[in-house]
């Protein structure tokens, strides 16, 4: 589960960025939650022209079952 604030989208005006938000997060081959989080957040930075706009939160739970 990904949660993100909207200062992680927020300022993401132009579809395309979004566009490219969801493609990255749907490309992730990450299994840890803290490191996907982390990845989310600095591509999301990058695509805010390295400054963030906003509170930025990026939330990722995973759920295993044994």
């Amino acid at each position: 589960m990904i949660l993100l604030s909207d200062g992680v989208v927020e300022g993401l005006q132009e579809e395309e960025k979004l566009v490219r938000l969801e493609e990255y997060i749907s490309r992730l081959d990450l299994m840890n939650p803290r490191e996907m989080s982390k990845a989310i957040l600095d591509y999301s930075i990058q695509l805010h022209k390295g400054k963030a706009v906003d509170d930025m939160t990026v939330v990722v739970a995973g759920v295993w079952r044994n």
